[in-house]
């Protein structure tokens, strides 16, 4: 069964990154560009991941990463006091194996550590898997939109949201 953890500093961030990379080339055929996914590389999530380190919890497996979850404060203005789910991505390999829940309510856990009483994040309309996913993990879908450009294609995004118990309540 998988460790769920913080990522620590002596982690490869490139091994991060391709997990993203990786996920997305499989659970966003038909929902991007192919274009784009096949121009996607391991580690176009450097920059970002270089930021989001300290706010990120990973799952291992006989001591390999398999995946991670980024959860933050709300980067929306909008939301102030709300906790957001910036990523949750896992290899192809991995999914399906619950590994998808232990990262979620791990980082639910420690957005509720934080204060936070209220979390949201975003999936692509066209994402079912995903947004099925969320839906049995008690996420609601809101009635906000956003989206993306990505190579010359709009890409949709749903926003979902989520009351965190404190902890104690049933």
């Amino acid at each position: 069964m998988a460790t769920i953890r913080p990522l620590e500093s002596g982690d490869s961030l490139e091994a991060v990154s391709a997990i993203y990379a990786r996920s997305w080339r499989e659970a966003y055929q038909g929902i991007v560009p192919q274009s784009y996914l096949d121009r996607l590389e391991d580690g176009f999530w450097l920059p970002a991941l270089k930021k989001l380190r300290r706010d990120s919890l990973a799952a291992e497996i006989d001591g390999a990463l398999v995946g991670t979850v980024c959860a933050i404060p709300a980067r929306d203005s909008r939301w102030p006091d709300w906790g957001e789910i910036v990523s949750l991505y896992l290899l192809p390999e991995d999914q399906r194996q619950g590994i998808g829940t232990l990262l979620l309510k791990a980082a639910m856990d420690r957005l509720r550590q934080r204060g936070f009483s209220n979390i949201y994040l975003w999936v692509a309309e066209k994402n079912s898997r995903a947004r099925r996913f969320y839906e049995t993990q008690g996420f609601v879908l809101a009635p906000e939109r956003t989206s993306t450009v990505l190579d010359g294609e709009t890409v949709r995004e749903a926003r979902y949201i989520h009351t965190l118990r404190k902890e104690g309540e049933g």
